[in-house]
């Protein structure tokens, strides 16, 4: 009786099979992550925003001096903003969205975090973001921060 080692070639192709099976469903969940992680930086990159244009308020009683002039109208990218924000936060310029550098007048994926709406009073302010999967309470899309808050 003759005795044979190592593997028939189905055997070989049914394990390069799983193999590729399984890591295309790891390469998909790491897709998830990383939608997952940017939105979380979007997330906690906002309430930072809020904070401080609030603390902003606090001071000044007026969101168009907490913004500043360059920072009012629709369009105007969070990162410009020259008014009282800056002794709340040392480096606006970190705010930009993971994904891209287009203004979230519309909010649209890979939109920066800018203001969406003049400001038209002293008591207003509208920032628009995007959010691919969502992030806590809030789903993927689009949405506002307000004087309100989170929208």
């Amino acid at each position: 009786m003759k005795r044979s080692f190592g593997f028939t070639l189905v055997e070989l192709l049914v394990v390069i099979a799983i193999i590729g099976i399984l890591s295309t469903m790891a390469m998909v969940s790491l897709v998830d992550v990383k939608a997952k992680a940017r939105d979380t930086k979007r997330t906690a990159d906002i309430s930072t925003l809020q904070r401080a244009i609030e603390l902003g308020f606090v001071e000044d009683r007026d969101y168009t001096e907490v913004l500043g002039s360059t920072c009012i109208n629709s369009g105007s990218v969070i990162a410009d903003c020259n008014g009282s924000i800056v002794n709340f936060i040392s480096s606006l310029d970190t705010f930009h969205d993971p994904n891209g550098d287009d203004a979230c007048v519309t909010p649209a994926f890979g939109c920066d975090f800018a203001i969406s709406e003049n400001a038209t009073t002293p008591l207003t302010y509208q920032i628009g973001f995007w959010l691919e999967k969502g992030a806590g309470e809030l789903g993927p899309g689009k949405h506002y921060l307000t004087q309100i808050g989170l929208q």
